[in-house]
């Protein structure tokens, strides 16, 4: 093999070419390395394709398509966008247009496009339409798998519309290809404020009914609808699939961007209060992942996870680096800029920044009036920063039709918990039989945010504190009780030294001061430790309290 020293010397030669002839040298390299690299053509493929694509053989399109593909595979969005570019050019140039090509070269686009951009939809509605010209129906499922994912419900209408769409027109097919569309629409309507958990389990299991095993690609479709119920906080469903449906091989991949379904997994634990599964999970996740993690996404979603860990062991200063770094990473994506303001306002409430999150996330709210959730986050906000009137109004305002002003899909557990979080606080007790009677479904989990922002609480302590409204006395203790159990197995003391003040305070609300002595002590002892510096103030005045009563 031989190579120019400079590459002048190489520009000067080709430039005394004709066009004719150094066509023709590239095609008669192309033949060489054909028959040189015969048994190894996959480990040269993108310089097979460029001398097949600049001599225009019969198989250069071919070439640009399989370097496109590799590409991809190797999470090279933007040299997987020039391959199929390339192909495409090619295509056009032929007499006869080979319409299959142009159409696997689109839909190979399709999927570098939206790993630039998630969100993203045109790609794959150009390449449907081309498969659905031809009115090739897996070349048409394909296509619309490439749809990107919305951030919120008021910007995913025309992906719901598009995949629906392709649906109706893939009526007759029974295929796997078009299971996966119905996962995927059935992720987008999660994105939006209106899908229930009662209808997210409904349609899951209509999917699951249909399978057909003989197929290799229904292997993906069990472990995408478990990963769907992790999102919308049904640990208890997603933990039945896994269980039904894992071999002990390897996971695969779940999504079109290439995240492994240990992810969802490791999360699911989480919300079931296994924090040994979690960090299994994680670490499965970083293996599984290799490659991927040069992909912004799969590492932005490790680095929220180990934040996550770290809110949980109360390492403040950890926790904002990896946001920071998170946020550097994939701040550009809606998805990941939401969990990173979602984790910042969680390490806010935690380290006393109080007042300061109140006013962040009522700008926020001004910035995204279309995304019902902050109106959830800014009343829980405003009544952990002592705006008790203000929270009081904003509950009165949300709450006709159930809360449905919050939203619900997969920030269901966000939305209520927050709700009923303001409600505990400002002693709203004449919402606590609604919120009690949405939250109750969740009874046992941790309410971990989406696939794993942050672990707000275990459910039992919002229900305790609602039952304690309610002046359901003994219901409270055990449901108080059960999540101090819950979130010690967790290891996290954050979420224990709050269980505890929580807990103390209905005590003392009701004259019962003396259990709520050590729940107290042992609370503040380490509210102190950890930097908790408003936990701090609200226990010590607790303590007081108890003290002038005595």
């Amino acid at each position: 093999m031989f190579e120019f020293r400079h590459a002048v010397l190489r520009e000067v030669l080709l430039a005394e070419l004709s066009a004719t002839r150094l066509q023709r040298m590239h095609r008669d390299v192309a033949d060489a390395l054909d028959r040189r690299w015969a048994l190894s053509l996959d480990q040269h493929i993108e310089e097979l394709a460029h001398h097949h694509a600049e001599g225009c053989t019969a198989n250069a399109a071919q070439w640009c398509l399989r370097a496109a593909q590799a590409a991809n595979d190797e999470f090279q969005s933007q040299r997987a966008i020039r391959w199929a570019n390339r192909g495409l050019e090619l295509v056009e140039l032929a007499d006869t247009p080979d319409l299959l090509m142009q159409c696997d070269l689109s839909i190979v686009k399709a999927f570098a496009q939206i790993r630039e951009d998630p969100q993203t939809l045109l790609p794959a509605q150009a390449a449907f339409d081309l498969a659905a010209a031809i009115d090739d129906h897996p070349r048409m499922a394909k296509a619309a798998l490439m749809s990107g994912t919305p951030t919120t419900g008021a910007v995913s209408s025309d992906h719901r519309e598009f995949l629906r769409h392709a649906l109706e027109l893939l009526r007759d097919e029974r295929s796997a290809e078009k299971l996966l569309l119905e996962v995927r629409l059935l992720g987008i309507e999660r994105v939006g404020p209106h899908l229930t958990s009662a209808a997210n389990a409904e349609r899951s299991q209509q999917i699951l009914d249909q399978l057909d095993t003989d197929n290799p690609l229904s292997t993906q479709i069990p472990w995408s609808v478990a990963a769907g119920l992790v999102m919308m906080g049904q640990y208890r469903s997603a933990h039945a699939v896994f269980a039904r449906y894992t071999t002990g091989e390897a996971l695969p991949v779940v999504t079109s961007l290439g995240l492994p379904v240990e992810r969802f997994r490791g999360h699911m634990h989480l919300g079931l209060g296994d924090r040994e599964g979690f960090a299994e999970g994680l670490v499965a996740f970083e293996r599984e992942s290799g490659p991927r993690l040069r992909f912004y996404m799969a590492k932005a979603s490790l680095l929220q996870s180990r934040a996550m860990e770290a809110l949980l062991d109360g390492d403040w200063a950890r926790a904002r680096a990896l946001v920071d770094e998170s946020q550097a990473i994939a701040g550009h994506d809606g998805n990941f800029a939401l969990g990173c303001t979602s984790q910042r306002a969680w390490l806010g409430r935690e380290t006393g920044r109080t007042e300061a999150q109140y006013q962040s996330t009522r700008q926020i709210l001004e910035m995204r009036p279309d995304f019902p959730v902050l109106r959830a986050l800014l009343v829980g906000d405003a009544a952990e920063a002592g705006h008790h009137e203000v929270a009081a109004v904003m509950l009165a305002e949300l709450a006709p039709d159930e809360f449905a002003a919050v939203g619900r899909g997969w920030l269901t557990t966000m939305a209520l918990g927050n709700v009923a979080w303001a409600a505990i606080t400002v002693d709203a007790r004449h919402h606590a039989p609604v919120l009690r009677r949405l939250l109750s479904e969740y009874e046992g989990t941790i309410a971990v945010i989406a696939s794993g922002l942050y672990a707000m609480c275990s459910v039992d302590r919002l229900l305790g504190g609602l039952a304690a409204l309610e002046g359901d006395h003994a219901e409270a203790d055990q449901l108080f009780a059960a999540a101090l159990d819950q979130e010690e197995g967790l290891r996290s003391p954050p979420l224990a030294a709050r269980t505890r003040h929580w807990w103390a305070r209905a005590l003392i609300r009701r004259g019962d001061t003396e259990p709520a002595i050590p729940l107290i002590a042992a609370a503040l002892e380490t509210a102190e430790r950890l930097g908790m510096k408003q936990l701090t103030a609200e226990l010590e005045a607790l303590a007081a309290s108890v003290a002038t009563t005595d």
